[in-house]
């Protein structure tokens, strides 16, 4: 199959954990929580630290290979540790947390126990980043990164794919082995996936086409409007978010591919500028295809103005 970048844009307030955590917080995850320690044999502990600490002190490719290889190693063994020994330490790390102050880690493990009881991923918490997302905010992942989505509702958006890889948290098939031959083991803060919008130059307000659609310059000839472009570093996809307010509009300049809109919130229009279009109802669930090549104009027509994103490619 093909790679399967990804990118989630939060709606509402959204969880998720994504992309392994920078070496020094993973090696201090498994020196203060010995249920974790507890399921990968020491001596990969042990080679895990030497590893960061080679890293540490050399740029060389090759240390950075070996601190890769190193955390397969380790995320193997707890990914495939014996059910009966992750239950086990399970009910110990919960019992240890119910008598220390409530972090957002531990409230975390806490609700995944009550969802997926005696489930590995649970310990994926001590290896991840944790990101918790305010609407508008956005995450990219790239291609053999793991994540999981732990809670609130995001627009993602991924390119064509077969081949989602799944082993843990969740009740559908895993497939462990195939997962941890392919991930990349890249460790990088959370913060590093974040994907930050910027003003779009092909939107500006108005209904007749080109600079008479209003808007500010944005200093290359383009016009700035309502649309905001989050726009992650592959090929595939970015993603416009457009939100208006009642009886606002807004115009997109024709975008040289395809497009696949869905409106989030409100209600509304779109109008097509030129004669292919013709023009379609808009409300929350509305899903649209748009042809290469189509200028469209956006109208919100509620109280709760309107809000689409528009997933293409260019």
């Amino acid at each position: 199959g093909n790679h399967k970048p990804e990118m989630a844009i939060a709606i509402t307030p959204f969880t998720a954990l994504c992309g392994f955590q920078p070496p020094d917080n993973i090696v201090e995850n498994l020196q203060t929580v010995p249920e974790l320690a507890a399921l990968i044999p020491q001596a990969l502990v042990q080679e895990f630290i030497s590893a960061k600490e080679d890293a540490a002190t050399s740029n060389d490719e090759s240390t950075k290979a070996a601190l890769r290889s190193s955390l397969r190693k380790v995320f193997e063994a707890l990914m495939t540790a014996p059910p009966e020994t992750v239950s086990l330490q399970v009910s110990a790390l919960l019992a240890r947390l119910s008598s220390t102050e409530a972090t957002p880690i531990t409230s975390l493990v806490q609700t995944l126990y009550q969802q997926f009881p005696s489930d590995i991923g649970i310990f994926c918490v001590y290896v991840l980043n944790l990101l918790t997302l305010q609407p508008g905010e956005a995450i990219f992942l790239g291609a053999g990164e793991p994540h999981a989505y732990i809670s609130g509702e995001c627009v993602e958006v991924m390119a064509t794919s077969d081949n989602v890889l799944r082993a843990g948290l969740t009740p559908k098939p895993r497939d462990v082995n195939n997962l941890v031959g392919s991930l990349t083991y890249s460790m990088t803060s959370g913060e590093k996936h974040l994907v930050r919008p910027t003003p779009w130059g092909g939107g500006g307000d108005g209904e007749d086409g080109g600079a008479r659609y209003g808007g500010i310059d944005d200093g290359d000839g383009g016009r700035v409007g309502k649309t905001k472009l989050y726009d992650p570093p592959v090929e595939e996809f970015s993603v416009l978010h457009v939100s208006l307010r009642q009886d606002e509009t807004e115009h997109h300049r024709a975008i040289d591919g395809p497009s696949i809109v869905i409106a989030t919130s409100g209600k509304g229009e779109m109008v097509g500028a030129g004669d292919g279009v013709g023009s379609f109802n808009l409300e929350e669930g509305t899903v649209l295809f748009i042809g290469a090549g189509e200028e469209v104009v956006w109208k919100a027509r509620s109280r709760d103005g309107l809000e689409i994103y528009r997933a293409f490619c260019e």
